[in-house]
């Protein structure tokens, strides 16, 4: 579902099918300069819809499954694929985490190598996050992530969190029950400018949202513990410089009258069903 900036629903992409423009499943989606770009991975293709009006262009058959895709500013893509446990692939592909195609999904590098009998305990609903000028790939292997720019594909930087004798090692990376019991990096980080939002599990505690400064080596800026009106509130996107959640009408509410979020209007104008997009800006990319 597409809206512009007031709330106006523009167009809805909804073509479940096995015809041209169809889909069997919206694995995961991303845009680029022009299109809006679904990866669909029973029938192994990706899906192209104009960005500006939701009309079908093209589709691509892939070679390989993936479970999240993200686009680069020259067209070129990139896939990310973790064995799950029990699970078996139909067809067999190279055996990485990540692989870089051109914009019609043909392999041009394969990243990151899968030990035989490697898997992750559970999947993770995003493995790419993206501001627009860098892509974000992490997993459940370890507590860190990569980040590709946007503009080279080439130009990585790794980024290892280090939990201490808290990390959870070897073995208890394959057992959900095992990390949870340690602090580990929950989410893809989500980059915004200098800062990294990154949803951290600390054992038994419930989990917080964390802001890294990149630029100096103060480390991780926690949340206050308190409700304040400037807490971060499980930000979803990042574009120039700003932040985005997305908030169901209900929890809104909730968030709105415990002072952790503001609301504008007022709270009665918010009704059933409606969601909220709350945007985030720092005064600067310190704070």
């Amino acid at each position: 579902m597409v809206f512009d900036r007031s709330g106006k629903m523009e167009y809805i992409i909804a073509r479940a099918g096995r015809g041209p423009g169809e889909y069997l499943d919206m694995k995961s989606a991303t845009v680029d300069g022009q299109d809006i770009i679904v990866l669909d991975n029973q029938m192994r293709q990706i899906h192209r819809y104009n960005r500006f009006t939701g009309e079908y262009v093209r589709s691509n058959r892939l070679s390989f499954a993936a479970w999240d895709v993200e686009a680069f500013n020259d067209g070129s893509l990139i896939f990310a694929f973790v064995p799950m446990p029990g699970g078996h692939l139909a067809h067999a592909q190279p055996d990485n985490m990540v692989f870089i195609t051109d914009e019609e999904g043909q392999i041009r590098e394969c990243l990151f190598p899968i030990k035989k009998g490697y898997y992750e305990p559970m999947s993770k609903d995003s493995y790419f996050r993206s501001d627009g000028e860098r892509i974000v790939f992490s997993s459940y292997g370890f507590d860190g992530c990569v980040t590709f720019d946007c503009n080279d594909s080439g130009k990585r930087e790794k980024v290892i969190i280090d939990f201490g004798n808290e990390t959870a090692k070897g073995e208890e990376r394959r057992e959900w029950a095992a990390i949870v019991k340690k602090r580990y990096l929950h989410d893809t980080p989500l980059p915004c400018g200098d800062l990294m939002g990154m949803l951290l599990g600390l054992g038994d505690e419930t989990m917080n949202y964390f802001l890294c400064d990149r630029r100096g080596e103060d480390g991780f800026l926690q949340n206050p513990s308190s409700p304040q009106k400037n807490m971060l509130y499980m930000p979803k996107a990042s574009y120039k410089g700003k932040m985005y959640s997305l908030i169901e009408a209900e929890e809104y509410k909730q968030l709105a009258l415990s002072g952790i979020l503001p609301y504008v209007g007022t709270i009665q104008d918010v009704g059933e069903g409606d969601m909220i997009l709350a945007e985030y800006r720092f005064k600067n990319n310190a704070e």
